[in-house]
């Protein structure tokens, strides 16, 4: 039904007069980078990197070709009738690139991502083709050998998989708003689909499916409650930490303030107004903006709660996160600290990350069970850079990164002690530092 509404007002605004068609310069919103990334076992940090720059990318194309404003709107109908364009080319283009994007996230570089680093000989995915023009989803399916023992640990973290890769996505298009200080109303779209799709899943997920005589275990929350609880009780069938519980809990992500920007992003400031982007209400802090934000997101003991403190200023942005966990079987914490654009010397831009936890340990290579045993506090770290390619103003840099941690699970990363590593191709269109230029 929404699709035809949309395509009539969409024809509504093309068949205004053509004498009113002035052309109107919409500013496009301009982040300062993206990368191509690479490493090792193509984890949801690089996943995140590659699909934010081609959403980017091929969403500039889409507002060269087909603007967002055709004809001044000054008046009230030629303002509907814009209106009613832009929700259409919405539907039919912005939704589909955003929403097989975030697919592919959850699957390849959430499920396959932990899947590859089991070790599965084998891993198929399908997709089905996105909203309007059919119902999308996606699936990942596995098959042996295994490199290492399918553990209760590994089962979770596989089922998990897709709503971490997501997460850390949403996560790095945050960071980017925070270090422009502007949301654009693209990646708000997408920025809604990733922080809502465990809701999403835990809507259509019927937890009394799981005491039938067959379960279907391809349901990724289903799986992901039968495992934890399964693993941390011993006994089939008793779930303290069900469906309802968590969904819930997962109602402390509604005081995230990029939510509620991003739907401002995407109904005033895009339908309505016809921009791309706005820049959004922070507490000042003399030259810094500061936002708290919350999240929720699974781990491989049980969700996990985090507070973050957001803050930006002059092209750079840091997250300081402190997480804990849901203590229905066992106790978690952790601090984060990420940096985007944080120092700047001879044309390079340096950035760091930090995580620190105590954690339930995780058996990963032996059949059996944890519980009862220690927390076990572990660390990662990591120094990344941007380098110019060419002495001169050029807006195309090599990126680079590596760092060390130990054994344990941060959202996102591989799980064994050791050091990491990634590289890529990144573009600065929002900031091209000439080599020789030096900021701290």
């Amino acid at each position: 039904m929404r699709a035809p509404i949309c395509s009539a007002l969409a024809l509504l605004a093309m068949l205004l007069p053509v004498s009113a068609r002035e052309p109107i310069v919409t500013e496009p919103w301009i982040p300062e980078g993206l990368s191509l990334s690479l490493d090792g076992n193509l984890s949801p940090e690089a996943g995140a990197d590659d699909l934010l720059a081609l959403r980017y990318t091929l969403g500039r194309v889409e507002d060269r070709l087909i603007k967002p404003r055709w004809w001044p709107e000054s008046r009230f109908w030629p303002h509907f009738g814009g209106f009613g364009y832009r929700l259409g080319r919405m539907v039919w283009l912005d939704l589909p690139l955003s929403y097989m994007t975030t697919v592919l996230q959850h699957e390849y570089f959430g499920h396959g991502f932990r899947g590859r680093e089991e070790g599965f000989s084998t891993i198929r995915y399908e997709f089905g083709l996105p909203p309007p023009f059919a119902g999308g989803g996606g699936s990942t399916s596995f098959q042996g050998p295994l490199a290492r023992p399918n553990t209760w640990d590994w089962s979770t973290l596989v089922n998990m998989g897709g709503e971490e890769a997501e997460g850390v996505e949403a996560d790095r298009l945050r960071a980017l708003w925070v270090q422009s200080g502007s949301v654009d109303a693209r990646g708000a779209l997408g920025y809604l689909l990733l922080r809502n799709s465990l809701r999403h899943y835990l809507a259509v997920s019927d937890e009394a499916k799981l005491d039938e005589p067959d379960p279907d275990y391809s349901n990724d929350m289903l799986s992901y409650v039968y495992d934890v609880n399964t693993k941390q009780t011993g006994r089939v069938g008793n779930r303290p930490l069900g469906i309802s519980r968590i969904e819930e809990q997962y109602n402390w992500s509604l005081i995230d303030p990029f939510l509620w920007y991003s739907v401002w992003g995407i109904a005033v400031t895009h339908l309505w107004e016809g921009q791309s982007f706005f820049r959004y209400p922070a507490v000042p802090l003399g030259p810094v903006r500061y936002l708290p934000a919350v999240g929720y997101g699974l781990g491989p003991w049980g969700p996990e709660y985090r507070v973050e403190n957001l803050l930006g200023w002059d092209g750079r942005g840091l997250d300081l996160a402190y997480r804990f966990g849901d203590d229905t079987f066992r106790r978690s914490w952790g601090w984060d600290v990420q940096s985007i654009g944080m120092a700047r010397a001879a044309g390079c831009i340096f950035d760091m990350d930090a995580h620190f936890w105590q954690q339930p340990r995780l058996r990963l290579d032996t059949v059996g069970t944890t519980r009862g045993q220690p927390r076990k506090a572990g660390f990662a770290g990591a120094v990344s850079v941007l380098s110019p390619m060419l002495p001169v103003r050029w807006p195309l840099r090599l990126s680079g990164g590596a760092g060390w941690k130990t054994a344990g699970w941060v959202r996102g990363k591989e799980l064994g002690e050791g050091a990491y590593w990634r590289i890529g191709l990144a573009w600065t269109p929002g900031r091209p530092v000439a080599v020789g230029d030096s900021t701290l």
